[in-house]
């Protein structure tokens, strides 16, 4: 699963690598966590535009307390009521550099946590499947979002089972058609993968913290 990530990019090159006709302000910044602002992409009437969104979806329930979601699987996305609705007619790319995952080891009967930061080869922009929703009892709020994992590629297993769903140029295509989507729509785009190259090295502990901002959390040891 992914809990952090970094955004650290200017207009000019968003622009370049994704074919946006506006953008807001971008939300950036070095280990962001849920609840923070996030970049997204999102289809219009005018084409794909930028927006900021919260991360994370508030489910509510019945019966207990309501629970922020940050992540989605891939597999239940289109099945699960907290999900579903978005699933079939909020669909976005959540927009990073790269992110954070952590390897758990035990060195002399201590638990510990080694933060590892992952990047695309080529250094592009990491577009990752997403879901929406706008609260609609405070409509002038930033939309939330939650971003979508999978199965883990033979690289990130490694260092964790779960992985970003991210999407290549064809799949994000797909994903964003302003149509509403259902399983076929799904699983045509899974048989659009084409896996990226990903690489990844270990960065510092400090990163560990979530109020600890710094570049120097992309650093390699």
């Amino acid at each position: 699963m992914c809990g952090r990530f970094v955004l650290d990019i200017d207009a000019e090159a968003l622009k370049k690598q994704f074919d946006i006709v506006a953008d807001e302000s971008l939300a950036q910044g070095y280990n962001i966590a849920p609840t923070e602002q996030v970049l997204c992409l999102k289809q219009t009437d005018k084409g794909l535009v930028a927006v900021n969104m919260k991360w994370g979806i508030t489910a509510w329930y019945p019966t207990k307390k309501s629970t922020l979601l940050f992540n989605a699987r891939q597999e239940s996305v289109a099945e699960k009521p907290t999900f579903r609705q978005s699933f079939k007619h909020r669909r976005c790319l959540m927009i990073m550099s790269g992110f954070f995952e952590w390897q758990h080891t035990t060195q002399a009967n201590t638990a510990k946590k080694q933060p590892f930061y992952i990047t695309r080869a080529d250094q592009k922009l990491i577009a990752v499947a997403a879901i929406w929703q706008q609260d609609q009892t405070n409509t002038a709020s930033p939309p939330a979002c939650c971003l979508l994992t999978t199965d883990a590629n033979d690289v990130i297993k490694k260092l964790h089972n779960r992985m970003p769903w991210i999407l290549n140029e064809d799949q994000q295509e797909q994903w964003l058609q302003p149509k509403p989507f259902d399983l076929t729509d799904l699983e045509i785009i899974k048989q659009l993968n084409q896996p990226l190259e990903l690489n990844y090295f270990p960065v510092s502990t400090a990163t560990n913290n979530a109020r600890y901002k710094s570049k120097d959390t992309i650093q390699p040891l």
